[in-house]
């Protein structure tokens, strides 16, 4: 299984539990001001984060409209576990990129239960969801109104 969590902005988009050796869709949205830019989705490793995004591969860049960047992950492994982060490079050599959303991949061998809990932290406190739906093999946690 695997879990997939983003944090965009603040706003908590679904968790999704995966079977091993399945694919996955990732949706990155950002802002209007960075339409133009470049975009780009990078594993971090150590204290760099290296571009893995390609026309074909493990991590493909399926599309890209009205501020969303869509990735398709193949056959997720083991190897995949780690953090992402969704991107627009600088259009000045004196700033540094922007990054608007971080993924936390985690991916385990098998499992006959789950707990999946959905965090996201902000100032004031941290917000925990409850698991919400089973539908087609994944699993979508929801935030009640109040802390959204």
């Amino acid at each position: 299984m695997c879990t997939i969590c983003f944090l965009l902005h603040n706003r908590f988009s679904p968790c999704l539990l995966k079977l091993l050796g399945t694919n996955s869709t990732i949706t990155c949205v950002y802002p209007d001001v960075y339409k133009s830019h470049t975009k780009f989705f990078c594993k971090k490793n150590h204290y760099t984060c290296e571009n893995i995004l390609s026309t074909k591969g493990k991590f493909t860049l399926t599309g890209s409209s009205r501020n969303k960047m869509t990735i398709t992950v193949r056959e997720i492994t083991i190897n995949d576990s780690g953090t992402y982060w969704c991107g627009a490079e600088s259009t000045d050599n004196q700033t540094s990129n922007v990054f608007f959303g971080r993924l936390f991949l985690t991916v385990g061998l098998s499992m006959k239960a789950a707990t999946l809990r959905c965090t996201v932290n902000n100032k004031r406190s941290s917000m925990t969801g409850s698991l919400k739906t089973y539908l087609n093999g994944s699993f979508n946690c929801s935030f009640p109104k109040h802390q959204r």
